[in-house]
């Protein structure tokens, strides 16, 4: 579906996990396909996958929550 001026958009996963950044990925494709502008932003991590993918896009830096995953569950799950 044309727009009727072209529109732009910033795509910005979550830095809960790489799983946010991939899952963009077709979205960013999607987007792109209908003449839309896509600026993508994220921290170091995201840049290196989705400059990757789409070498040609801005790409500006955003400073994440740098969630961090317990290693055991009784750290995940509490006392």
């Amino acid at each position: 579906m044309p727009f009727p001026r072209k529109l732009r958009i910033l795509v910005a996963p979550l830095d809960w996990g790489l799983g946010h950044t991939t899952r963009c990925i077709p979205v960013i494709k999607a987007l792109l396909k209908c003449n839309v502008e896509v600026v993508m932003a994220g921290n170091k991590v995201q840049e290196k996958v989705l400059t990757a993918e789409f070498p040609d896009n801005k790409f500006l830096f955003l400073e994440g929550y740098n969630v961090a995953y317990s290693n055991t569950r009784k750290g995940f799950y509490g006392k």
